[in-house]
């Protein structure tokens, strides 16, 4: 038994090592990442409590969600995961090309993302002068908290029956032998020019 606990300690050791050897150059980066993701969520959340405040009818609530937790550990993974991956590919695929500084240009990329998008965060149902003025440029996200996923679902049904059955109805007309055929426009008849008398 104690053989087996040492061989899986030196096991785990071996694996921790590998990781760290991978993640220690690329630490400043996955920092920076972090923190960026974390200041979105935290004006996503600032968003959310706005809209609760002006639209208490609307689906946001104004409290933080496992949901949304979850989706940001997994956004963590992925893009920590594209770091060391643009890592590895610089150090082992072209190492006669180095220094190519991959990891920074992947880094400052999904920087710049979450830049914009705490932008718009922090835009949306915001009076303020410079907040009127960013709407011009990037989205408002205030219609994704107006309506729940169920509401949505059902407004979207309503549409499509509402188009289907104007469909249907300009398919009849057109089909039908019984419709009265459209007017045609009554051609106006020129008057005949008036020649001024002579003399």
């Amino acid at each position: 038994m104690d053989d087996i606990v040492s061989y899986l300690t030196r096991i785990g050791a071996v694996v921790v090592g590998l990781l760290w050897a991978y993640i220690e150059p690329n630490i400043p980066f996955l920092m920076l990442a972090l923190f960026a993701m974390l200041l979105d969520c935290y004006s996503a959340f600032r968003l959310n409590r706005r809209i609760k405040k002006y639209y208490p009818k609307a689906s946001a609530d104004g409290k933080l969600k496992s949901s949304h937790l979850s989706k940001m550990v997994s956004d963590m993974v992925i893009i920590f995961a594209a770091i060391i991956m643009a890592h590895l590919i610089e150090k082992y695929c072209f190492p006669h090309l180095m220094p190519m500084y991959l990891p920074n240009y992947v880094c400052a990329v999904f920087c710049v993302v979450q830049i914009v998008s705490i932008l718009e965060n922090e835009s949306s149902c915001n009076g303020k002068p410079w907040a009127r003025l960013a709407q011009k440029i990037v989205a408002n996200k205030i219609s994704r908290h107006l309506l729940d996923g169920d509401d949505l679902d059902q407004m979207m049904k309503e549409t499509k029956a509402e188009m289907a059955h104007e469909a249907a109805k300009i398919k009849k007309a057109g089909t039908n032998p019984e419709a009265p055929a459209p007017k045609r426009p009554r051609r106006r008849k020129n008057p005949a020019p008036v020649i001024p008398p002579m003399g």
